[in-house]
């Protein structure tokens, strides 16, 4: 009978430790699985907020609705959602290195955002960035240098008018196109080298172009002579 209980006691101790070392064990799955967690999910956030979002390429100006959206690295998994702030047009997209997207409502200051989403719909970070839509051409430049009655040498000709502020002006004088950017007060003056010019009649035109890409929807064009210095 002594025999037996001592038997018995044994048997139970053993199956105490076992139990004991099972439940170890398990601790030990759990406290590494919450140092991995802890560990991924920082990593998980620098990845998605390591680069910025770009509306083409980092652009100002666009003169087109329809823009491309460049992302930073974000989970495979990840989807996204594409809002523009003062507008109602909401896309979704899987994720993508670059995604569509077209502008709404009248010219101005856009600004669109992405939220970046994981598979079950938690928000991992959302990103913004602004464009400046504008489709208005800017109007033809006007031109008070050369005057048409005159004669000019390669030195001595220039050609100067005013245009919107912050617009480009061009000019195709014969074969060579000059460009130059209009002051604040609108002026501009471009002045070919004379190297480039000799003593005959030259066909002219001129047009501006704005930031965003506008081109003026007429040019100005005219006829200057040239005569020997």
């Amino acid at each position: 009978m002594g025999g037996k209980k001592k038997q018995s006691g044994w048997h139970s101790l053993a199956w105490q430790r076992k139990a004991g070392l099972f439940l170890l064990l398990v601790f030990f799955v759990l406290v590494i699985g919450a140092l991995l967690w802890v560990m991924f999910l920082p990593q998980l956030s620098a990845t998605v907020s390591s680069g910025v979002l770009q509306i083409n390429n980092g652009a100002f100006y666009t003169a087109d609705r329809d823009v491309s959206l460049s992302l930073p690295r974000v989970p495979d998994a990840a989807q996204l959602v594409v809002k523009q702030v003062d507008g109602d047009a909401v896309d979704q997209w899987a994720y993508a290195r670059r995604v569509p997207f077209r502008l709404q409502g009248e010219p101005g200051l856009k600004q669109v955002t992405v939220a970046v989403m994981d598979a079950e719909g938690q928000v991992l970070t959302t990103m913004f960035d602004e464009i400046i839509f504008d489709d208005e051409p800017p109007v033809v430049p006007t031109l008070k240098q050369p005057v048409a009655e005159r004669s000019y040498t390669p030195m001595s000709v220039r050609f100067v008018g005013t245009s919107e502020p912050g617009t480009m002006v061009y000019l195709e004088l014969g074969d060579t196109v000059y460009h130059t950017q209009t002051a604040q007060n609108g002026s501009w003056v471009i002045q070919p080298p004379k190297d480039d010019l000799s003593a005959r009649k030259y066909d002219f035109c001129t047009w501006a172009a704005d930031q965003a890409g506008n081109r003026s929807a007429e040019r100005r064009c005219g006829t200057v002579q040239l005569v020997a210095d």
